[in-house]
C-alpha cells in the first residue's frame, strides 16, 4: 500500500501528528501489508534540511520503502529558444536525492519532470500557433528541444531538433528507452 504524503502543502512542524495519525488509522489497521511511503516534495524548493526532517520522521513508520518525489524541471518550454536544443535547468533534484541516497541507502527516487500545468483548454489551442517540443533529461541537466511554430514549418524543424538531439553528447542510444527511440526515429 502506497501512502502519499504531499510534503510541499505543509510545513514539517507537523509531521509528528501526520505519523502519529498514519500509524493508528492506517498501519495498525493492515499488518499484513507492504507500506511504501512516498514523501512528495513536487517542485517546491529544493531544502536538504526540510527533506531531511521528513525522511527522520516518516522513517519511524518502519516502511517496507521510502520514495522521495520531487523535480526542479521546468514547468513550461517559455525560456527554450525556438528550433534548438538548449541546456535549461540543473537537475538539482537527481543531485538532492543521490546525496541523501548516502545517508538513506534504500531511499528511491520518483520524479514528475513533465506535467501540464495549468491543464491545457483543448478548446482554446491554436495548434498552428504552438510549437512541438521535447523535455529531455541527462544525469545532471534538463534541456528542451523545441521546433518553430508549427505554421512556420515545424513539424520539419522538430525533426531536425530531434537529430540535434540524436547526435548530443548527453543522448544515450535508442535502446536505452522507449522516448530515446523515438527521438531516433525522428
Amino acid at each position: 500500500m502506497a501512502i502519499r504524503v504531499r510534503c510541499h502543502d505543509f510545513s514539517s512542524p507537523i509531521e509528528d501528528v501526520l505519523v502519529e495519525r498514519i500509524t493508528d488509522k492506517i498501519i495498525t489497521q493492515a499488518t499484513n501489508k507492504r507500506f511504501i511511503i512516498l514523501l512528495d516534495f513536487y517542485d517546491s524548493a529544493i531544502n536538504e534540511e526540510r527533506i531531511t526532517t521528513s525522511l527522520k520522521n516518516f522513517s519511524l513508520l518502519n516502511p517496507d520503502e521510502i520514495v522521495l518525489i520531487l523535480t526542479s524541471c521546468p514547468e513550461n518550454a517559455d525560456t527554450a529558444p525556438a528550433n534548438s536544443f538548449s541546456l535549461i535547468q540543473s537537475r538539482d533534484d537527481i543531485k538532492m536525492y543521490f546525496k541523501l541516497k548516502k545517508k538513506y541507502p534504500d531511499l528511491k527516487f520518483g520524479d514528475y519532470t513533465v506535467r501540464l500545468r495549468p491543464a491545457p483548454d483543448s478548446a482554446r489551442i491554436n495548434y498552428y500557433n504552438t510549437y512541438l517540443k521535447i523535455f529531455y533529461s541527462s544525469e545532471d541537466d534538463y534541456y528542451i528541444g523545441k521546433s518553430t511554430l508549427i505554421e512556420r514549418n515545424g513539424i520539419e524543424t522538430f525533426k531536425n531538433v530531434c537529430q540535434e538531439i540524436v547526435d548530443s553528447d548527453v543522448y544515450k542510444k535508442p535502446d536505452f528507452s522507449l522516448g530515446d527511440k523515438a527521438i531516433y526515429l525522428g
